[in-house]
Formats: structure tokens, sequence, C-alpha cells
């Protein structure tokens, strides 16, 4: 079967995740045309600290940023919401990410480990890099414009062709990594 064919199994998967994420835009779409698009700007995204505060609520709940900002990512795709709209609610899924190494830290803490405190000092640090990140560099205009307008730009050329996508992917997650442990071996 195709397990036994790791190759064809990723070629596969990557098929099956692209068009399950291409019907998910056409459903959002859908469902959210009309008036619920008018109720997602006003009360969720149309302020940034309560897109940002949906993000650590939804993040906590669901453990994982990966789903939460899964969520909003093809209703973007869609049209329906702008990456401005949803960079906030990405920022507070990073701090609702934290979420879950720190109730790992203090069940380790209660469980009287050893070593739960080195932990709990690292769930801390996640949490309070996080949260200072956001202090330090969003209320700055020009310093928050450079990630949107890093991801506009990198969207507009996937758009233009899907190669752009691939390099973009292959060249931040593969090469640049063995780039620099190259280089620091």
């Amino acid at each position: 079967g195709l397990g036994e064919i790791p190759w064809l199994m990723a070629i596969v998967g990557l098929a099956g995740l692209f068009l399950s994420l291409r019907f998910l835009v056409k459903i959002l779409k859908a469902l959210v045309l009309g008036r619920s698009e008018g109720l997602l700007h006003k009360y969720i995204f149309g302020a940034p600290i309560v897109a940002m505060l949906c993000g650590v609520v939804i993040t906590f709940m669901v453990q994982s940023s990966s789903v939460s900002t899964s969520i909003v990512i093809p209703l973007v795709g869609a049209g329906i919401l702008t990456v401005r709209q949803i960079f906030p609610y990405t920022l507070g899924a990073n701090i609702g990410t934290t979420g879950t190494a720190m109730l790992a830290a203090l069940v380790a803490v209660s469980s009287g480990e050893p070593a739960a405190a080195a932990g709990l000092t690292i769930a801390l640090a996640h949490l309070l890099f996080n949260i200072f990140g956001i202090v330090l560099i969003y209320p700055i205009p020009f310093l928050r414009e450079v990630p949107i307008r890093m991801a506009e730009f990198v969207g507009e050329l996937a758009f233009k062709n899907r190669l752009y996508a691939i390099a973009y992917i292959v060249g931040l997650f593969y090469a640049l990594p063995l780039l620099l442990e190259f280089l620091i071996l």
C-alpha cells in the first residue's frame, strides 16, 4: 500500500490537504458572506485588541495555534478578511499557545517533580517572550507593518505563481536552517 512508499504517501497527503483547504475556503465563503461577514468585521476583527483576545482564548481552548490560525486563513483566502485584520488575532494565538506549556509546567510543579521548576521557568519565558514582543513591537506602526507587508508580498507572489510559494517554504524551512547549521558547525 501507500505506507510502503513514503514519497507517494506524502504527495497523496499534500494533494488531500490542498483539496480539503480549497473546499473549506469555498464552504466558509458561502457561509460567511452576507450578515455573518459584517458581524466578523464588527465584533471580532474590527478592533485589534478584541481580535488579539479572541486569538488568545480560542488558541488556549484548542491548545494549538496551528488550529486556531487555520480557522482564519481560509477567510483571508476567500477575501472575507484581510491579513491586516487577522494579524492581531495571530499575535494573540502566539500568546494562547503558551497556555499548554504553562498548564503542563504547573501540573509538573504540583506533582513534586524535581526538574519542574526548570520547566515552569521555560514556560514563563515563552509566555513573556510573546507578550513583550507584542508590547514592544505592535504599538510602533512601522514595525507592525513589516510582517504584514512581507506576508502580503509573498501572498501576491504565490497568487501569481504557486512555485513561489513552494520556493518560499523550501527556502525558509529547509534551505535556510541547513545553511545556518552548516555555518555554525
